[in-house]
């Protein structure tokens, strides 16, 4: 599990859940990013790039594949929507807790296969792992980037 908040309360829950049985493991990661993302401590992050979205709007195309959100708002959006009618829902992604494990379930549920972690360090794929073991495997990181070696699509 992953939580964010401010340092205080962060140092607070890491000393209450160390006490507690089957949580020895727990520990207190630094943000790579700088800040309690889907927290409504980055507000002001929202509120900007909801701005910069409403700016581009009349740029942007309707989605060519199905977007998947990890909000309970508005799980998925449908190909070919008008982004009017989404941008507001990225934006909110920011400061609203997210569901990987149903996100996933719901792309497993329409048929979706093959996945791709496009960062560092397979946080994602480690995730997959107790979410389902054949989407699991199949998963390709994109660590090559970093390390020049690139996995096979099994």
């Amino acid at each position: 599990f992953l939580c964010t908040g401010h340092t205080s309360a962060m140092e607070a829950l890491l000393a209450r859940l160390k006490s507690e049985q089957g949580c020895k493991q727990v520990q207190l990661l630094k943000p790579s990013m700088g800040g309690a993302i889907h927290t409504s401590a980055i507000e002001p992050a929202r509120q900007a790039f909801l701005g910069k979205l409403e700016r581009l709007q009349s740029q942007m195309s309707p989605p060519k594949l199905d977007m998947y959100l990890g909000s309970e708002a508005r799980p998925k959006i449908e190909r070919g929507t008008n982004p009017k009618e989404f941008i507001d829902e990225l934006a909110q992604q920011l400061v609203q807790p997210l569901n990987w494990e149903k996100a996933i379930q719901r792309m497993l549920k329409d048929g979706i296969v093959q996945f791709y972690e496009c960062g560092p360090l397979q946080q994602l794929k480690g995730m997959m792992k107790r979410i389902d073991e054949a989407a699991y495997e199949s998963m390709l990181c994109m660590d090559h980037v970093v390390t020049n070696v690139k996995e096979k699509p099994r």
